[in-house]
């Protein structure tokens, strides 16, 4: 079977918008208009019958080609038939990108390469340790309500509540994320494929979810809690609901993973489970491009 690389002028969208549709594996960074979104280029290694593949996002500079995972995108993620021999696509993917720092979704490639963790909830593991306990007792605020939201207004509210916090956090808010995140949130509302789950003291809201949905998986995108119900546990409330809630349609939820260690520890809370992607690196630019990388790493320093 030959395998090959289009761009994405050259993609069929019906072709593999059905092969995700129909693959079990098949998660939300998958889809088309998901990478279309968060990418600054974009492309299918697949064959003539559309029957597997994987996308991949690139950017170019000078004429080199880079292989990368955008922001909001956690890894890239082969679905359908596969090789027969990975050695295929890593040639393929090494004659067309001569730098590339990519997350996968298995080990497919022979390099060497990093694991970073991610979290998820099946159907019957959630059990709340002491931690999550304690905090959802503190939970006894009256006058509050979550609910599921399709108005613009409250999804605008919630991006800048999301964006307010998250900037005042170092290194945690690049500049244009939030615009970023905004077109991510409403490519997925235009798909159907978000739910805006808000926390309301009265009309007011006061906390929130983006949560991503397939036929089989609630995967959290970003949400926050603002100040006093924060402390008193807002965040737990808010959580054990998007996850019975994802439990209640038979998926499965996905807490979309963090390195930070706190972070971990919160999905941990609730009974999560450790899985892995992995991290490859290659550099077989010229010398002069190299050089010119390392002087902008230094430069942002």
């Amino acid at each position: 079977m030959s395998w090959k690389i289009i761009f994405k002028a050259e993609i069929d969208h019906q072709k593999w918008n059905d092969l995700v549709n129909q693959s079990q594996e098949a998660d939300i960074f998958c889809a088309l208009n998901y990478v279309e979104t968060v990418a600054e280029n974009f492309a299918l290694v697949t064959n003539e019958q559309y029957n597997g593949g994987m996308l991949i996002a690139f950017k170019k500079k000078f004429g080199v080609k880079t292989l990368y995972t955008p922001k909001f995108l956690r890894y890239q993620k082969w679905i359908g038939e596969r090789p027969e021999n990975w050695d295929t696509i890593d040639r393929l993917l090494k004659t067309e990108f001569q730098e590339a720092q990519v997350h996968f979704s298995e080990a497919y490639l022979n390099n060497d390469n990093e694991r970073n963790p991610y979290q998820t909830l099946s159907r019957d593991e959630l059990q709340l340790n002491t931690q999550a306990k304690r905090m959802l007792k503190k939970w006894t605020l009256e006058g509050y309500e979550i609910k599921n939201c399709t108005s613009n207004k409250t999804t605008q509210d919630l991006l800048k509540i999301i964006s307010s916090e998250l900037t005042q956090k170092a290194n945690a808010w690049e500049k244009g994320s939030t615009e970023q995140l905004s077109q991510l949130v409403s490519s997925l509302a235009l798909n159907h494929q978000l739910t805006v789950t808000g926390l309301f003291k009265g009309e007011i809201l006061v906390g929130g979810l983006f949560l991503m949905q397939t036929g089989t998986t609630t995967t959290f995108l970003k949400g926050t809690v603002e100040g006093p119900e924060k402390e008193q546990g807002g965040m737990y409330f808010l959580m054990l609901h998007a996850i019975k809630e994802a439990h209640r349609m038979d998926k499965n939820f996905d807490f979309g993973g963090s390195k930070v260690a706190g972070v971990k520890r919160f999905n941990c809370n609730f009974g999560a489970k450790d899985q892995y992607y992995y991290v490859y690196h290659w550099h077989q630019a010229p010398f002069w491009f190299q050089g010119l990388r390392k002087l902008n790493k230094w430069l942002k320093k």
